[in-house]
């Protein structure tokens, strides 16, 4: 009888690590933030390079970009896909004719977390079925709900079947009263 082994378990302190990275070293990430979003994906794209993954960075073509998805991908190099994404800017917005910025820890360092997870545990035990990690950029304002948006970027890219999409938006959430 042959037993696969058990991969790891997810790692919580490796979770925080990297929405600490994201919310405070390279803060903030919005559209207007440039640097910030070319360092997230270079961190990104180092995380998934150490994976064992095969990586790529696909063009956004946006004016005042360089935007960037970072593409990751396991197993097979044909066939379907399993995608499984999450964007990695965060918002900015005006109050009172001021500009803030938010952390983007829940939206969505959370989500960038969990994906960054997902890769060190693919490492382990590679996938027979073609799986892709994506993290998105564009995802948030002035590019929301449009097709500058990172996903709808990569969508319409795509030229193999996707069995399932699953995105990862907002999975951490701070209660500071809690």
């Amino acid at each position: 009888m042959h037993y696969h082994q058990r991969p790891d378990t997810l790692r919580p302190e490796q979770l925080e690590k990297t929405v600490r990275y994201l919310t405070q070293t390279v803060h903030p990430r919005s559209a207007d933030n440039i640097d910030n979003l070319n360092r997230s994906a270079e961190y990104i794209k180092e995380v998934f390079i150490s994976s064992g993954a095969r990586v790529t960075a696909q063009d956004i073509p946006i004016t005042g970009g360089p935007y960037k998805n970072i593409v990751a991908n396991y197993g097979p190099a044909d066939g379907p896909l399993i995608i499984i994404g999450a964007h990695y800017d965060s918002v900015s917005s005006y109050e009172n004719d001021q500009l803030t910025y938010t952390p983007g820890a829940d939206d969505n360092a959370s989500g960038v977390a969990g994906l960054l997870e997902l890769a060190r545990l693919l490492q382990q035990q590679a996938p027979k079925t073609g799986v892709q990690l994506v993290a998105y950029a564009s995802e948030e304002p002035p590019f929301f709900r449009s097709d500058e948006m990172g996903s709808a970027v990569h969508a319409a890219s795509l030229e193999r079947p996707v069995k399932l999409m699953i995105a990862l938006e907002m999975i951490g959430y701070y209660d500071s009263t809690a």
